[in-house]
């Protein structure tokens, strides 16, 4: 799973996109509530508990970036995004302050089941369809994760202690820059090499599990970042490099999921023209260097923010 602890001062990140994000949160809840917005019975209780969390956490280590209302909503200052869990699910009201996609996890019947979720940046999922279903339930059309991983993952988030969360990175590519993609990918098809570092776009997912009380209940969050794969490869010296080498590992199952097919041949091609231009040797970095990593460093720096940092292990690549 690739997992790290992480410091309750990283939990929820601000950048430079915070007014922008939260503006078009407010756009698909009006516009699309029901395909980004979606709990189950039963579950306002928890989400109560992780507005307060949301909440507590922006006053403490973001100071003044929101402002408490007479009413008991809060609203955020730059965006003028409201947060109000006495009209909508808490943890919709929660996610409208942050930029981060949020899912509620509790134990119900032996299993953990997805209760709530306000996700308006999915990556080729459909929140509404994963709603109710346990962890296995959700990631089942994910290569492989039945077998791998269900049990591991039932078993950490049984495990996980109240107020140690933990954090993990990943990544994919796709042929779109927007946050809002609810659909499964579409075969690629046929392509060249020509143009693909301007037509491609490298899309990470900075993801958390939270713990906040003893209840059998854990967030998930997710913050996306956007860049175009040509800008990444002139920016990141290794990049071309470690993506070819990774690419060049992924199974049939896994670019047949992703929509890869047709693509990977000619992208790897191209990487490691890439790379030979920087004057890299193939596999020079390997598969270990990850430039999804690299790029949300690049974000903490860039923004002024001490996140943190590190490398992926060679598993979760492209989950």
């Amino acid at each position: 799973m690739g997992l790290r602890p992480l410091d309750l001062a990283d939990w929820l990140e601000i950048d430079e996109r915070r007014e922008v994000e939260l503006r078009e949160k407010g756009r698909l809840l009006q516009e699309a509530h029901g395909r980004v917005s979606v709990a189950l019975p039963g579950s306002e209780t928890a989400g109560r508990e992780l507005f307060d969390a949301v909440v507590a956490n922006l006053g403490r280590w973001h100071p003044g970036i929101l402002t408490n209302l007479s009413d008991g909503t809060v609203c955020d200052r730059a965006s003028a995004s409201i947060g109000d869990p006495t009209t909508a699910h808490p943890l919709e009201a929660a996610a409208c302050l942050v930029q981060e996609d949020l899912c509620l996890l509790e134990r119900r019947e032996g299993s953990w089941i997805l209760t709530a979720a306000c996700v308006c940046f999915p990556s080729r999922w459909d929140p509404a369809s994963k709603l109710g279903l346990d962890v296995a339930g959700i990631h089942e059309p994910v290569p492989g994760y039945g077998d791998e991983l269900a049990g591991p993952v039932d078993g950490f988030f049984d495990r996980l202690e109240v107020e140690r969360p933990v954090w993990r990175l990943n990544w994919t590519l796709l042929d779109s820059p927007e946050l809002h993609l609810p659909d499964p990918a579409s075969p690629a098809g046929g392509q060249t090499a020509e143009d693909l570092g301007e037509r491609l776009w490298f899309r990470v997912e900075r993801q958390t599990l939270r713990r906040i009380t003893e209840r059998p209940a854990v967030t998930f969050t997710i913050h996306t970042y956007v860049t175009r794969l040509g800008e990444l490869v002139a920016n990141r010296p290794g990049a071309a490099d470690a993506l070819a080498s990774t690419l060049a590992t992924v199974p049939a199952a896994t670019a047949a999921y992703k929509g890869w097919e047709g693509l990977i041949g000619p992208l790897v091609d191209w990487l490691e023209q890439e790379a030979a231009a920087h004057h890299l040797r193939p596999g020079e970095l390997g598969a270990a260097v990850n430039a999804s990593v690299r790029y949300v460093d690049e974000q903490h720096t860039k923004n002024d923010h001490n996140g943190p940092s590190g490398h992926l292990e060679k598993h979760q690549k492209y989950d």
